[in-house]
């Protein structure tokens, strides 16, 4: 093993950036995040240059690399990200800063969502609840409560990602919204990814519904997984009698047979 001197490691960095440049997809990210974790500081100018320059997929991926080397350096490059005329960056810069959790991250990201339309305001409610600050979280309630169907998805998500017991309230406490597919997304955030006991009654108003799409065939799976010693009784109780062969009853009764 090598002494890790200033000439031996600009070696390896440029090899690395060399290769990157060439790459995409799941390959790229791994070199620009081998760049990060093995340059340090040392990586911040190289990554810097990759940022602002070049093909997009290689800007995206530079940013969220920058997010791996914790210094004033590299957060400043996607700060400045975050302020690109290219809405792709400025969502990957987004999504740098929540992974960043630092308060001038939180305070950019804070400061950008009024100004924002989606697809960036979502990555920016989804980046809040991955800063998991306690001065985002009434940001992402209030996006959740009065924002477009876009972000009221998104800071479902960011919830999520922020994880505890106040993001678990918040998401309880708003189960009973009418608006069915806003219900479908927190029901399964809160049985599926914060793994909440589910009540068969979450589930209701969006099994009642006579379109068979794809929130409510997911529903009969969310109700046969987490319901418990309910699925079946709660299963049957929305067959169709009057239409004994339709494909409604079939869904219903092929997750009856699952249980």
């Amino acid at each position: 093993i090598f002494e890790r001197t200033p000439e031996r490691v600009a070696k390896v960095l440029d090899e690395l950036v060399a290769r990157a440049r060439a790459m995409h997809g799941h390959d790229l990210d791994d070199t620009l995040a081998l760049i990060a974790r093995f340059g340090k500081e040392d990586a911040v100018p190289r990554l810097t240059q990759l940022a602002e320059n070049g093909p997009r997929e290689l800007r995206v991926a530079s940013i969220g690399a920058l997010s791996l080397i914790p210094t004033d350096a590299a957060l400043d490059i996607v700060l400045a990200s975050l302020k690109d005329s290219d809405p792709t960056i400025r969502a990957a810069a987004a999504s740098s800063l929540g992974t960043v959790q630092m308060p001038r991250a939180v305070d950019a990201l804070l400061e950008a969502l009024p100004k924002e339309k989606p697809p960036v305001a979502e990555a920016v409610v989804l980046a809040l609840g991955t800063s998991k600050s306690d001065r985002a979280f009434p940001t992402i309630t209030n996006a959740l409560d009065s924002g477009a169907p876009e972000l009221q998805h998104a800071a479902v998500n960011a919830l999520v990602n922020f994880g505890g017991s106040n993001a678990i309230a918040a998401l309880t406490q708003r189960i009973n919204t009418n608006k069915l597919s806003l219900r479908y997304e927190i029901v399964l955030a809160l049985a599926e990814k914060l793994h909440q006991p589910m009540s068969v009654e979450w589930l209701l108003p969006v099994l009642t519904g006579r379109e068979e799409n794809h929130e409510w065939l997911d529903s009969l799976r969310l109700l046969r997984m987490y319901s418990g010693a309910q699925a079946i009784p709660a299963l049957l109780s929305y067959l169709d009698f009057d239409v004994a062969w339709s494909g409604r009853n079939w869904w219903i009764l092929n997750q009856v047979q699952a249980c």
